[in-house]
C-alpha cells in the first residue's frame, strides 16, 4: 500500500516536471552573463554576477543593471545591483582566476 506522503510527494515531482521556467534571452545584448567575475572600475573584492537586469518580468532589477555576490574578508555573503558601466571583467586586471593554488 502506498503511503499518503509517498502520493504527494510523487504529484509533487509531476508537477515539477511539467514546470516551464522562463529563459533569459536578454542576456545577448548586456556586458556580462551569469556566472561572469567582475569588479567593480574603482576596485574591490571580486563578484559574480547572479542576475541580470531585465531578464525576469517580475524584477526589480532594471536593465542595465547587474546583480553581483560575494564574500567579505569576514566570510559573510553579500549580494548588491551595479550599473553594467561601472563593471569590468575581473580578468582584464591580471587577476588569478583558476587553478593557482600556492602550498606552503
Amino acid at each position: 500500500m502506498v503511503s499518503a506522503h509517498d502520493r504527494l510527494e510523487r504529484a509533487r515531482r509531476k508537477s515539477d516536471s511539467k514546470r516551464r521556467w522562463p529563459t533569459c534571452d536578454v542576456q545577448s545584448d548586456t556586458a556580462f552573463k551569469i556566472g561572469d567575475v567582475v569588479k567593480l572600475k574603482s576596485g574591490g573584492p571580486r563578484m559574480t554576477v547572479d542576475a541580470i537586469g531585465g531578464s525576469n518580468p517580475g524584477s526589480s532589477l532594471h536593465k542595465g543593471h547587474v546583480r553581483c555576490a560575494w564574500f567579505n574578508e569576514h566570510s559573510e555573503h553579500k549580494a548588491q545591483a551595479f550599473a553594467e558601466d561601472a563593471l569590468k571583467a575581473a580578468d582584464d586586471d591580471g587577476d588569478i582566476t583558476q587553478g593557482t593554488l600556492s602550498r606552503g
